[in-house]
């Protein structure tokens, strides 16, 4: 990304402002403004203008400045028009009541197949944290990889002039408990062999259109600019089969190899087997063709020549000496676990693991279920919760800042007193979360062993 100071001055601006057909109010706003700088990506095309404002300027008046730009400059796909404020102007969550619609258009300029779930992203401010709540964990994986979080923490500190801190998580509502990413880890688990671990990773199976694929194969993530031909293996999800007035079927899907997602579509023959009845989501496939910006969707999609139905490859854990999982979120985790106990506690067993901890946010019920999967795979569960711990101070603990711990149980005495402490946090000392005072850890700790937790633990934020 290169950097421009701006060399023209601010009349030049004014009067480019005058000329655009926009709100006369809107017209003031950015006059009384002026350009900081710009910033210019040449490879996407992209503008990213920081204006300076004396006041609010409504989001969507710079969506329409955006608009004007690329209309007069025709080689420009993206304008993005950051509002800059002087510090302590406006507040963290002044800034997202109006502008949060930019953070969420720099999603999709980070990763364009996530324009379909823009609506269904939420956010909440905390303190100097923005959480941004994401449909899925995939798209959550996703955008950290990109360092999306990074991004946006360098984009308020030049639009409000402090730090503040940006935490993605996913979210799943009670009405899409079967959703898609759940489904495609559910087929997956399900299909684990329950052991073999000379077999290979991936064998094939059947050529369904074109000719036999090399096993060559490109990460999606690598897959930036059109090219005349790639080939890329991963799974079939958002499978659609359309006949077309001319009388030919498009058939379209989507496929992830977890590093990222492209649409790959073709055209089926009218005569001859018809391969859009074969290919089911969840399905495994090689596909070769040439990668191509669709003109309706704007995105890079890829046109297939050959596809290939093969066997999903299984993760191994090679290591003679196997690790245990002690951190370890179920579902039971509200807003931070996506994962079932059943698929967790038989993936340890499948790798060789002897023992796998359940330690979820704040609560105990997935003990049960844990318990039984334990016996059914022979595998030794070790019970404990990531709480949320905090000093009690007189009248003021709402205000007392909590830092995460782990807790595990040693023994019967362990999980009675960590029962104690769950029911404490629960009835006497919840605030926003189940809380655990420090002294009634130090009172009840017999039978626990204690672990410093995350980036959010204690021992953590005191370095």
């Amino acid at each position: 990304m290169g950097q421009l100071a701006s060399t023209d001055n601010e009349l030049g601006f004014h009067e480019f402002v005058k000329k655009l057909a926009l709100d006369k109010k809107l017209k003031q706003l950015l006059v009384e403004g002026h350009i900081l700088k710009v910033r210019v990506e040449r490879k996407s095309k992209s503008w990213h203008i920081f204006l300076k404002c004396k006041d609010i300027i409504p989001y969507a008046g710079l969506r329409d400045l955006s608009k004007e730009v690329i209309d007069k400059i025709p080689s420009l796909q993206h304008v993005f028009l950051v509002p800059c404020f002087t510090p302590g102007q406006l507040t963290l969550l002044d800034f997202c009541n109006e502008y949060v619609d930019l953070l969420k258009l720099y999603i999709v300029h980070f990763l364009p197949s996530a324009k379909g779930w823009l609506n269904q992203i939420k956010w909440e401010v905390e303190h100097r944290t923005i959480f941004l709540f994401l449909p899925n964990q995939v798209l959550v994986g996703f955008l950290e990889q990109k360092k999306y979080p990074q991004f946006v923490e360098m984009l308020l500190l030049e639009s409000l002039g402090n730090e503040y801190r940006v935490c993605l998580t996913s979210v799943v509502e009670e009405n899409t408990v079967t959703d898609l990413f759940e489904e495609i880890e559910q087929a997956y688990i399900a299909k684990l062999p329950e052991s073999d671990e000379k077999k290979t990773d991936y064998v094939k199976n059947k050529v369904w259109l074109g000719q036999t694929i090399p096993e060559e194969f490109v990460s999606i993530e690598k897959i930036v600019e059109e090219e005349r031909s790639v080939i890329i293996r991963g799974e079939v999800f958002n499978l659609d089969v359309k006949e077309l007035r001319s009388g030919r079927t498009l058939v379209t899907f989507d496929i992830t190899d977890y590093t990222n997602s492209i649409t790959v579509k073709y055209f089926e023959h009218e005569k001859g087997e018809k391969i859009s009845d074969k290919i089911k989501n969840h399905q495994y496939l090689h596909v070769r063709g040439s990668v191509q910006q669709d003109r309706f969707s704007q995105e890079l999609t890829v046109m297939a020549s050959d596809i290939t139905l093969a066997e999903k490859e299984t993760r191994q854990d090679k290591c003679e000496k196997k690790r245990v999982e002690l951190h370890l979120h179920t579902k039971m985790s509200s807003l931070d676990g996506l994962t079932n106990i059943d698929s967790a506690i038989k993936r340890a067993a499948f790798w060789g693991h002897q023992a796998i901890a359940i330690t979820d946010h704040g609560v105990v019920q997935a003990f049960p279920e844990a318990y039984e999967q334990g016996k059914k795979n022979k595998i030794k569960i070790i019970y404990g919760v990531e709480g949320y711990l905090f000093d009690l101070k007189d009248n003021s603990q709402e205000k007392e800042k909590t830092y995460h711990i782990i807790i595990l149980v040693k023994n019967q005495q362990g999980m009675e007193n960590l029962y104690r402490l769950i029911s404490l946090s629960h009835l006497d000392y919840f605030y926003r979360k189940p809380r655990i005072p420090r002294q009634e850890l130090l009172k009840y700790k017999e039978g626990l062993m204690l672990g410093s937790a995350c980036e959010a633990g204690e021992l953590i934020q005191a370095i």
